[in-house]
């Protein structure tokens, strides 16, 4: 779930909340009247200006509101706490800090949960989920991603569905369960359609891609692969869908073409949240190897190394960093712990 995703599960959960026609005005006066701790109403003019800032990805904007709520959390409603939080959480995605992320995303959904909204608990709960499957807490993972499923299902908020159960998808491509990647991935990428999210929409399409390539369904793969690639034509997350393109070359047996599905595709564009780069630049190598291009095979290997190790030197947890370097098969394949 990125940020764009994440802004707009939330606001299919709240779609009475109005939008702020000046927003210099309002924040300056929120500023200017901050009582301590801050009331209902002023938490939630605050979390509009947040969220507005937040969605134009102004997170310099966003401090001087979150320093008059953060030190207040513990004496706030549940549901406000919760908020909060999710504010919080949306801050660390801006700023690429996993660990916050993870930390934040968990308890913004607990105190929604004990506020008795399961609705919004449910984003949140898709968003922990996430950043677990990006981290390689796989053990943990699947639990948040269902409570968000079944959730988000109840209170009928599609985009948070569908998010979540692309990852569960993915979660289980990494698991090698590839019927159950394929069927979550196709409920998912409906989801998106239905929400009218095309570049979603996409995504999901590129990771039931995956896992017919997989599958060794090497025609269905390439059909729904274009699909992905041309809905993310313009989108950075355009490098994941010519990944799974470039897998159903080679599971239809055309190395060549998997090689020239990559071609001027950017790995680093790739958040930490959909899996980083590394799976583009494994790809990558297989594709290159298969083709007979040896040392660009090891060339990409290497990169996919790097990327591998740039983001794990990031991480403070020594549990975290073990789990995303000895978990994730991509990221043990790119060190070379397990065979190509």
């Amino acid at each position: 779930m990125d940020l764009t995703t994440l802004l707009s599960a939330r606001r299919e959960a709240d779609r009475a909340a109005p939008l702020i026609a000046d927003l210099t005005a309002v924040e300056r006066e929120l500023l200017s009247s901050r009582a301590d701790p801050p009331g209902s109403a002023w938490i939630q003019g605050a979390l509009r200006v947040i969220t507005a800032h937040q969605r134009e990805g102004r997170s310099d904007r966003v401090w001087p509101l979150l320093r008059v709520l953060e030190p207040t959390l513990g004496q706030l409603t549940e549901g406000d706490a919760g908020h909060v939080l999710a504010a919080m959480t949306t801050q660390a995605l801006l700023e690429a800090d996993a660990e916050a992320f993870l930390d934040r995303a968990r308890r913004a959904a607990e105190a929604l949960d004990r506020g008795g909204d399961a609705g919004a608990a449910s984003i949140e709960w898709a968003a922990h989920g996430g950043a677990l499957l990006a981290l390689g807490v796989d053990d943990q993972a699947p639990r948040a991603l269902d409570t968000a499923i079944a959730g988000a299902s109840r209170a009928g908020l599609v985009i948070a569905a569908a998010a979540a159960r692309l990852d569960r998808a993915r979660l289980h491509v990494r698991a090698g369960t590839l019927e159950e990647a394929r069927a979550l991935a196709e409920a998912a990428a409906g989801g998106f359609a239905a929400s009218g999210d095309l570049r979603m929409e996409g995504a999901a399409r590129a990771a039931l891609a995956t896992a017919l390539a997989a599958l060794s369904r090497g025609d269905d793969a390439l059909a729904e692969a274009r699909r992905a690639v041309d809905a993310l034509a313009a989108d950075p997350d355009r490098a994941l869908a010519a990944a799974a393109l470039c897998r159903a070359h080679l599971a239809a047996g055309q190395p060549t073409e998997a090689v020239a599905a990559l071609e001027g595709v950017h790995a680093s564009s790739v958040g930490w949240l959909a899996g980083g780069g590394a799976p583009v630049l494994l790809a990558l190598a297989d594709a290159r190897r298969a083709a007979g291009a040896a040392a660009g095979s090891a060339a990409a290997l290497t990169d996919a190394k790097r990327a591998v190790l740039a983001f794990a030197s990031k991480l403070k947890s020594p549990t975290l960093r073990r789990g995303y370097l000895e978990r994730i098969p991509d990221h043990r394949r790119a060190l070379g712990l397990d065979p190509l």
